[in-house]
């Protein structure tokens, strides 16, 4: 009996206090559609640049490695479709000093003899930098102010002594010596950063005229399908 039961849809009805009151503005749909837009090229440069990093830094290793240091600054060149050239750099930097060496990372550096040193920051206050030193004279300012009403008891601020590790330029150098490519990709971003910057065309019409067909058409593959996902959720 309940295998032969009928199926009911059964409808809830919307309470019209919680519905959305939208007013007509001019130009939302055109910022909405322009928004959309704009997340698809965002995507797309964004793989793109992946893209070409891993070329430039395939060749920067290669470079390296024959120079057993740190490559310069790769300037890289593309005539794209012959209308205009496209130009850039592809920079291995070392890793910023005000990044710290992780001990997860400093093992892997020691096993592979990888140098790295430690950056001591010695206690000073926050104030003019010819005066930072001068513990004398902080004091007898300190004595001094103590006097005045109104001064903050934590007017001045102290930087504590400290001591953390950092890639060197000899770290960088190190790497690319150890002469293995795949150990040497696995081990730079430990010491440095990648980028492709300085990125520039020679004739932007030229170079808009080119995309409008190929580009344009990814781009709005990804709109539509974008779309659709969004319908179908």
């Amino acid at each position: 009996m309940l295998s032969n039961a009928k199926k009911a849809t059964v409808v809830t009805a919307k309470d019209p206090k919680k519905a959305k009151r939208t007013e007509p503005l001019a130009g939302v749909a055109e910022l909405a559609a322009l928004e959309h837009l704009q997340e698809s090229v965002a995507a797309m440069i964004a793989m793109k640049k992946t893209e070409v990093l891993d070329a430039g830094l395939d060749i920067q290793i290669n470079r390296g490695m024959n120079k057993k240091g740190r490559p310069d600054t790769l300037y890289v060149e593309d005539n794209g479709d012959g209308s205009f050239k496209g130009t850039g750099n592809v920079q291995v930097k070392r890793r910023s000093s005000a990044s710290a060496v992780t001990e997860e990372q400093a093992d892997i550096l020691n096993e592979h003899g990888i140098p790295y040193q430690a950056s001591v920051h010695t206690e000073t206050y926050v104030v003019n930098a010819k005066y930072a030193d001068d513990k004398d004279l902080f004091a007898r300012i300190d004595k001094a102010l103590s006097r005045v009403q109104g001064i903050p008891e934590d007017f001045f601020e102290i930087i504590e002594e400290d001591s953390k590790p950092i890639v060197t330029d000899e770290s960088m150098d190190a790497v690319f010596r150890l002469g293995d490519k795949k150990l040497i990709k696995e081990l730079l971003p430990l010491v440095s950063t990648s980028l492709v910057s300085g990125l520039s065309v020679t004739d932007n019409d030229a170079a808009i005229k080119s995309i409008e067909a190929s580009i344009m058409a990814k781009i709005f593959k990804r709109v539509r399908v974008a779309a659709g996902s969004k319908k179908a959720a």
